[in-house]
C-alpha cells in the first residue's frame, strides 16, 4: 500500500480491512482525520513486532549483516 496518496481500495481489500472499494486506501491522508484513531491495529501490531526483534536482533550480533568485499 502507498499510504492512500495514488492508490484505490480494491473489493478484497475494502473486506480485509474495511472502506470503501473504489475509494483511496487511507480517506484521511494528511487531512485533519489522520491520527492513531484509524490506523489499522492488528497491522500496527504486527509491524510493531517485527521493528522489535530487528532491533533486539542487531542489538545483539551484526552477523546477519553482509559486509562490501
Amino acid at each position: 500500500m502507498d499510504g492512500g496518496t495514488t492508490g484505490i481500495k480494491t473489493p478484497e481489500q475494502a473486506r480485509r480491512y474495511g472502506g470503501e472499494a473504489g475509494q483511496m486506501y487511507d480517506s484521511c491522508y494528511h487531512q485533519p482525520c489522520d491520527d492513531l484513531g484509524n490506523i489499522h491495529q492488528p497491522e500496527q501490531r504486527r509491524n510493531t513486532r517485527l521493528l522489535a526483534w530487528a532491533i533486539g536482533r542487531f542489538a545483539v550480533t551484526v552477523d546477519d549483516v553482509r559486509t562490501p568485499r
